[in-house]
């Protein structure tokens, strides 16, 4: 196993209140989702039949998640505990490939002991100690909260400023921190390969069905258009974004483009990522904030064709899904 400790940095990371970390209790989760195997075999690395090219591209695929507390499970609405974090993650943990996997210093003996079940020897993972004010993208926290505290900003977004996306810049920093840790994993070549998948740490198991194996996990180079464009899920709206402006799109909740999966070669990922933070600076400099997917919506506004669109349907779909 590899482990980084870093004071430069990406994803996501302050510990609001204290939580006393049970590796058994993690273990046992693990092997709670390994008693599933039979539903979740043509989900597995190395057990998709059909592709007999499969098994060598996913060894050339790494996944990189990541965590942190930002206080969820204390939120009056909205609310997530740590515990239910790690019951989905579980789900994540369970792919063969390589992984790389971000993880607040308070959390890393909870998150090895997890990922041990499936990866004993951890030699396809290595584990990178990150705090949220680390964060590259943290630099713009003050400019965020200036924003969605601004009378301006909340009378232009009337109702929809109770949304978490506008009215938190933590949760919007965390949200934007992947960037950077894909970056991050790429430049310092952690669990270095051609291919890079995001995956929230947190995703519902019940999404990672063998269809997304099929869309994600590239089997030839042409998957990903050799390499000029990423692959990430949108529904159907997303062809109307640039009908409208970036206010437009704002105000009536457009978010069409979703960041919880999604993978390219690495010239495409570096792509993408150069190409968010440009689209996050024209939001700030119009006044303007939302999360990662807000960006990405603007993202495909500025230049849709490094975008490979996975389209799945309607918002009903989407609710499905994850």
């Amino acid at each position: 196993m590899k482990t980084i400790f870093s004071l430069s940095g990406l994803f996501f990371a302050i510990l609001i209140h204290s939580q006393a970390i049970d590796e058994a209790s993690d273990i046992r989760l693990g092997e709670r989702f390994l008693e599933q195997k039979d539903e979740l075999d043509n989900i597995r690395m190395l057990k998709e039949p059909g592709y007999s090219d499969h098994d060598a591209a996913r060894e050339d695929t790494t996944i990189v998640t990541g965590f942190l507390d930002i206080g969820r499970a204390n939120w009056s609405s909205q609310g997530r505990s740590i515990d239910t974090y790690f019951e989905r993650a579980a789900a994540v943990m369970s792919f063969k490939n390589k992984m790389v996997i971000f993880i607040q210093p308070e959390l890393r003996e909870r998150v090895t002991a997890l990922r041990r079940v499936y990866d004993p020897d951890l030699s396809r993972t290595t584990i990178v100690d990150k705090v949220l004010t680390q964060c590259r993208m943290y630099e713009h926290r003050q400019k965020i909260f200036d924003i969605m505290n601004s009378t301006e900003f909340q009378n232009f977004l009337g109702e929809y400023y109770g949304y978490v996306e506008f009215n938190n810049p933590d949760y919007d920093i965390a949200m934007f921190c992947k960037f950077n840790m894909l970056e991050d994993t790429i430049v310092n070549g952690y669990q270095k390969a051609s291919y890079y998948v995001w995956m929230d740490f947190g995703m519902r198991p019940r999404m990672l069905k063998p269809s997304l194996i099929e869309t994600y996990f590239p089997h030839t180079d042409s998957m990903y258009d050799n390499g000029k464009k990423f692959r990430i899920d949108a529904w159907e709206r997303y062809k109307e974004l640039k009908e409208h402006t970036m206010q437009e799109n704002l105000k009536n909740h457009n978010v069409s483009i979703l960041a919880g999966v999604f993978g390219g070669h690495e010239q495409g990922i570096l792509q993408a990522i150069a190409l968010f933070k440009r689209a996050l600076q024209e939001m700030l400099h119009a006044n303007m904030v939302g999360d990662d997917q807000n960006v990405l919506d603007w993202a495909y506004v500025i230049n849709s064709d490094i975008f490979d669109i996975n389209e799945i349907g309607d918002w009903s779909v989407i609710l499905v899904k994850f």
